[in-house]
């Protein structure tokens, strides 16, 4: 995929004519873009949970600046396999809406280590996308722990769903999760995160995460397939 960060300031030979060489500024993205977070919202890990919350507040900045529309929607993933369900949040909302919402969250419940993370996002499938043209549409899983199957669906099908709806993936979780394999199989980026994350470890993250989700949702590269299927959620090297 082409690089397609926002562009650095013009040198002298590409001003346009009558066009004031002082006053130019990197150019946000024109794409308009959907980001649905889904976040861990379980009680089984308390500073992963405190490391939830600042890198959704942080990207709730960084990333409007990045891209001209950013619509933000937020769901507490919750254990559903013992008959909690996840609580949407937020849908359609800006970056203030996100910070409100993220402020909201209950991380609490759940009946054991592993969680059902792929559950929430086989329903993600049913979020309010808007299929618009210049529209990107992509989904930050954010999971301390592994995931149990989806009831008569495998990872591999949810992913080929995933693509097939071209909604780009980006998981942040502990390396040991199965969770790195849901980014292997749709093409998308997988950001290791420890379960006590401290400080300088998420700040670092939410650049890197910032930087590649502009990137992949505004970029103009070649598409990338799998099983003849396009995928939106090419990698980029980081």
């Amino acid at each position: 995929m082409q690089d397609t960060i926002s562009p650095t300031l013009a040198t002298a030979t590409d001003v346009p004519f009558g066009l004031n060489a002082l006053s130019l500024r990197p150019r946000k993205s024109p794409q308009a873009v959907q980001v649905l977070a889904i976040a861990d919202a379980t009680g089984s890990s308390g500073p992963f949970a405190r490391g939830i919350s600042q890198i959704l507040s942080a990207l709730s900045e960084q990333l409007p600046q990045r891209i001209a529309k950013v619509d933000f929607g937020l769901l507490a993933s919750r254990d559903q396999d013992i008959g909690e369900r996840d609580e949407a949040l937020l849908s359609g909302g800006d970056g203030a809406a996100l910070q409100h919402a993220v402020a909201t969250i209950r991380f609490d419940g759940g009946g054991d280590s592993d969680e059902t993370h792929f559950w929430s996002i086989r329903d993600a499938m049913g979020y309010a996308w808007d299929d618009g043209p210049m529209r990107r549409r992509a989904i930050v899983l954010l999971g301390s722990s592994h995931s149990k199957p989806v009831p008569g669906m495998t990872l591999e099908q949810l992913a080929l769903e995933l693509m097939r709806r071209r909604i780009a993936i980006f998981v942040v979780a502990p390396a040991s999760t199965n969770l790195r394999r849901l980014a292997e199989l749709t093409d998308g980026l997988f950001f290791e995160l420890s379960n006590a994350p401290a400080s300088h470890e998420v700040d670092r993250l939410v650049q890197r995460l910032t930087a590649s989700m502009t990137q992949t949702l505004t970029g103009g590269g070649a598409m990338t397939t799998v099983a003849g299927v396009p995928s939106g959620a090419a990698p980029v090297a980081l």
